[in-house]
């Protein structure tokens, strides 16, 4: 038995063996195109012909699919590897912004699986860019983006930040 759990920024696996006589480890290789595998980490086996679990947990999934195989293997260096597994990942929590209206200010808290350097972009309700800062770091973990709005005009403006190859966006009003 073979099973993957997406996690908010990562991915369980985890397996079952009921006889593993001879087995020396167990190497989790993952891939994003399902065709070109990489090894990611191994878990040493327990080596015995009874039930045994384990557990593995990536914690750098990328963007999207990806793709899981176990490869068991033996002390005569022989291997067997799984079915593969497939799980969507976003590396990026979704954003909340605020306070909305906004006055003099807006904040923008964001989570992000990895360091990244982000595109951020802020347009009036007629599409005219007002605001673009093209190299914004975000580091792993929480983040928390702060735009002044006092230069802004009233009205309705959208913000699009591009950040692992997808763009989040977030609307807010100026008062």
């Amino acid at each position: 038995r073979f099973n993957i759990e997406a996690e908010t920024l990562s991915n369980k696996l985890s397996w079952t063996t009921s006889n593993e006589s001879g087995v020396k480890e167990f190497m989790v290789e993952r891939s994003d195109n399902s065709k070109n595998y990489q090894p990611i980490g191994s878990v040493k086996a327990n080596n015995s012909s009874t039930q045994n679990n384990y557990q593995f947990n990536d914690q750098h999934p990328g963007d999207g699919t990806n793709y899981y195989r176990i490869k068991m293997i033996a002390s005569n260096g022989e291997s067997k590897i799984t079915a593969v597994k497939m799980v969507r990942n976003k590396l990026t929590a979704a954003p909340k912004l605020y306070p909305n209206p906004a006055h003099a200010f807006i904040n923008i808290e964001l989570k992000s699986a990895i360091k990244d350097n982000s595109a951020v972009c802020i347009s009036d309700a007629n599409g005219k860019i007002v605001y673009r800062q093209n190299s914004y770091p975000i580091i792993k973990g929480e983040n928390r983006l702060y735009f002044s709005t006092q230069a802004l005009p009233k009205g309705a403006y959208v913000v699009k930040i591009l950040m692992h190859n997808t763009i989040l966006i977030k609307r807010f009003i100026k008062q």
